[in-house]
């Protein structure tokens, strides 16, 4: 008798693991790739997700964000990360910021300079289903989106695709 409920819990536990390996596969992954070669720690915030973050260096880092934004819009930086205010969205320093969205057939992203943010670091940004891209390399670059509700041709990339992924570069 034992030994039958052990067949059954072995089972069920084989169906339920089946389960949830097929749910997680239907759910669409976007892949965020952070490249820092900066002297700064890097950090990111999609709300809902989590907040990540990895220390300063030569650091390449992936990322799996399952299912769409959903009318979220994630942001990293590197800096100091009460300077860069991306946990209260109140920047007091010099922060280079990206800004994305990662959704299937309608994924955008745009470098933030608004005020208060202010450049500290190089940033380039590639949707990885399409060739498009917007880097910002001086202080005085003309692809950083610098007065909100203002972004302008040239400098929001977006991606169409499905399952699209984005690269982050900072100090390329």
């Amino acid at each position: 008798m034992w030994f039958s409920a052990i067949i059954t819990a072995l089972i069920l536990t084989s169906v339920t693991h089946i389960t949830l390996i097929w749910a997680a596969d239907s759910i669409d992954p976007h892949r965020i790739t952070v490249i820092n070669k900066c002297k700064d720690e890097f950090s990111m915030r999609i709300p809902g997700r989590g907040i990540f973050s990895s220390e300063a260096g030569n650091v390449k880092l992936t990322y799996i964000i399952y299912g769409d934004f959903k009318n979220v819009t994630g942001a990293a930086a590197v800096g100091n990360l009460a300077d860069c205010g991306l946990f209260e969205n109140t920047a007091k320093g010099p922060c280079t910021t990206a800004v994305f969205s990662l959704n299937n057939f309608s994924s955008t992203a745009h470098i933030d300079l608004v005020p208060p943010h202010k450049y500290n670091y190089p940033l380039r940004m590639k949707m990885t289903n399409r060739a498009s891209q917007v880097e910002c390399g001086s202080a005085n670059c003309t692809t950083a989106v610098r007065k909100n509700g203002s972004i302008s041709k040239g400098q929001e990339i977006q991606d169409p695709a499905e399952l699209t992924g984005i690269i982050l570069e900072f100090c390329y």
